[in-house]
Order: C-alpha cells, then sequence, then structure tokens
C-alpha cells in the first residue's frame, strides 16, 4: 500500500475570493517584466482561457506535472506560456523570458 505523500487544494471562488480577475492580476505582472497586455481585449482573453486550459493541463499533466517529472514551477509556467499565447500575445525567445520571469513571480 503506498502512504499518501501530498494533498492539494483548490481554494479558489470557495475559502478564497480574488478582488480582481486572472487576466488583470496576470497582466499586472507582465508589465514589471515588459509584457505589454493591459488593455481591456487581452485581460479578457486571460480570463477566459485561463481556466479552459488549466483544465486541459490537468488532464495532459495530472498532480502538476509529478507525472511526467517536471516541477510545479514548469508545469505553472507550462500554464502561464499557453494562456498568454492563446490570448494574443506574440510569442517570441524574448517572450518566452520575460514570460519565465513573469510565471516565477506569479
Amino acid at each position: 500500500m503506498q502512504t499518501i505523500r501530498l494533498i492539494t487544494f483548490d481554494v479558489t471562488n470557495t475559502l478564497i475570493k480574488f478582488k480582481s480577475s486572472v487576466g488583470y492580476e496576470y497582466c499586472k505582472i507582465a508589465d514589471l517584466y515588459g509584457i505589454k497586455c493591459n488593455n481591456e481585449n487581452t485581460v479578457k482573453a486571460i480570463n477566459s482561457n485561463f481556466t479552459i486550459l488549466m483544465k486541459q493541463l490537468k488532464k495532459e499533466s495530472p498532480f502538476y506535472g509529478v507525472t511526467e517529472g517536471i516541477n510545479c514551477n514548469q508545469w505553472w509556467h507550462r500554464l502561464v506560456v499557453r494562456t498568454f499565447s492563446v490570448s494574443g500575445i506574440e510569442m517570441s525567445p524574448e517572450m518566452e523570458s520575460k514570460l519565465k520571469l513573469t510565471s516565477t513571480h506569479l
């Protein structure tokens, strides 16, 4: 019998309510690293895409990447890159570097 090594809880909108949206907060942090996305359309796109992509990534890579040998920071970075990419932020090596800083900050 295996012992339980990790328990995670999703407390969003149950125990914790946020003052502002995911899109707003992500763009605010991204702006610190030179990613300009604080326009209404991008914030709305991030808001709608984030939840969809998180569910998708949880199916592809369960338990925040443990099953494929990545750590939770790498998993989260993958989610941030996908979210920004499908929300209209053009990807380049420079942008990927900025998003790495952004995801680490988040």
